[in-house]
């Protein structure tokens, strides 16, 4: 009975101390304000992260010993912003985040079409950062 109670009493004070923050809002690209979809938000020091949904909205709940932290929120074809969750604390809700939109920059490349029918092996070589085919 007395073990029953104390882990009772244990849950109950756990529950009590660790009080949570739940941040939400949305995630859109700057200057056009065009939603991003399934952008990324992650508390850094924790490894919890969710994905924002396809209006780009997104809602994640910490713990308050997490308010020092980081949180990171990124898109394939978008500058990685980071933020602390200070930052936020006069605005947990409808926090409107916004990312630059990042080029990338690729080399040339060749495409050669192969006639049907014969089998060849392709070899590629780096040559001075052009790739180059032999046939």
């Amino acid at each position: 009975m007395f073990k029953s109670l104390t882990i009772l009493f244990v849950f109950l004070f756990e529950g009590i101390s660790a009080q949570e923050i739940e941040i939400s809002g949305i995630v859109t690209e700057s200057g056009s304000m065009k939603i991003i979809p399934f952008a990324t938000i992650e508390i850094m020091s924790k490894g919890l992260g969710v994905a924002a949904d396809y209006k780009g909205k997104f809602q994640i709940e910490i713990s308050t010993d997490y308010q020092k932290d980081t949180i990171r929120i990124g898109s394939l074809g978008y500058v990685t912003r980071k933020l602390t969750v200070e930052s936020l604390k006069s605005k947990y809700t409808n926090v409107s985040i916004e990312l630059q939109p990042d080029t990338y920059s690729l080399p040339e490349i060749e495409v050669a079409g192969i006639p049907s029918g014969k089998s060849v092996l392709v070899i590629i070589k780096k040559q001075k950062e052009d790739m180059v085919a032999v046939w």
